[in-house]
């Protein structure tokens, strides 16, 4: 197998450093290996088949996507989870395999079901918002919660009207699922997302002031200054004073006073972290670090400090950094905390 995979590497690689060739002889030599590798998708042996859709899904060309779709009806789970999978690696080049990866949201292995969904959301678009939009009324065979997030990720508005219903829900992972995938269609989701200020759920409400703020939406302005003045539920006016600075730059001073007093209260600090952390400023960095460094750290306690600094990633480095010069003794959750993003962005020293 491994002898196969270098033969093909070096078909695709070798003539090209040695003759400098490109466009139309890239395209013949792309061609050969891919119809090199339908042969071996007739084999018999199982290791030889799921050997042949990685490779076609590691080339990544569209001229790979018939194969990948006739390998969705393989009889090995193992075959159709790989082929799905290069599908939903190709995205809008494989729209019009839409419907016979639908299918495999409702094959037998869970993976596989998965997958199709999974892959769905990548290759987006119309189609494949139609298929996870009907998946909704299947929930017996694919979980909602994964379908909300492949359509938020299809970037289509049809999506918007099959997540809505999810923010009434009474289930907390799908009124989750069903804000994140509307926070990830942006200005599409606009309205949808106001009507969540209004929502029965704290959850919510709060979920959808932070997304307004990350699809720039100004004009829902003065609808979120609402929720920061007048909404009964703390957490709520914590994420819409977070909207509220990243939307007008000019009344950040006062929403990060009030973040920075919420992160001492034990009742509050969750929301708290959480909104900074989707500020992701640099003044919001300084504030939830500061907050960590002056506090005991404990592996075995679930922190929403510290895990608000290690979800800003890279952008925490600099405030981390400046408070290790600083401190008189590094302390040990800066310490994690810089270890833990340098490790996740594969920059350790």
């Amino acid at each position: 197998m491994l002898l196969r995979t270098m033969a093909t590497l070096a078909l695709l690689g070798a003539p090209f450093a040695a003759s400098g060739c490109a466009g139309r002889g890239d395209d013949l030599r792309t061609l050969a290996v891919v119809e090199s590798l339908e042969v071996r998708l007739a084999s018999a042996d199982r290791d030889v088949r799921l050997d042949a859709v990685r490779e076609l899904a590691r080339l990544g060309v569209p001229e790979a996507s018939p194969m990948l779709a006739a390998a969705l009806e393989d009889p090995d789970f193992r075959v159709r989870r790989d082929a799905v999978t290069g599908l939903g690696g190709l995205g809008a080049e494989a729209r019009d395999q839409v419907g016979a990866i639908a299918a495999l949201a409702r094959d037998p292995a869970a993976i596989v079901r998965a997958r199709a969904v999974a892959a769905l959301g990548q290759i987006g678009g119309r189609g494949a918002a139609a298929e996870l939009a009907k998946l909704l009324g299947d929930a017996d065979t694919v979980a909602v919660e994964p379908i909300y997030i492949a359509l938020g990720e299809t970037g289509h508005v049809q999506a918007v009207d099959a997540v809505s219903p999810g923010l009434d829900s009474e289930d907390a992972a799908v009124r989750a699922a069903a804000v994140r995938a509307l926070a990830a269609l942006g200005e599409l989701a606009i309205p949808a997302l106001e009507r969540g200020l209004d929502g029965a759920h704290s959850d919510v409400r709060c979920a959808a002031a932070l997304g307004l703020a990350g699809a720039s939406a100004v004009e829902s302005l003065e609808r979120i200054e609402l929720a920061w003045s007048g909404d009964p539920a703390a957490p709520v006016r914590l994420c819409a004073a977070a909207a509220v600075a990243a939307l007008d730059p000019s009344r950040a001073p006062r929403a990060l006073a009030e973040l920075s007093e919420a992160l001492g209260d034990p009742a509050l600090e969750d929301a708290a972290a959480a909104a900074l952390a989707s500020l992701a400023t640099p003044d919001a960095a300084e504030l939830l670090v500061a907050a960590l460094g002056a506090r005991e750290y404990d592996r075995e306690r679930a922190d929403p400090v510290f895990a608000a600094v290690v979800a800003l990633g890279e952008g925490a480095l600099p405030a981390l950094e400046a408070a290790r010069r600083h401190a008189p003794v590094s302390p040990a959750a800066l310490e994690e905390a810089v270890a833990r993003i340098e490790f996740a962005h594969g920059t350790r020293r």
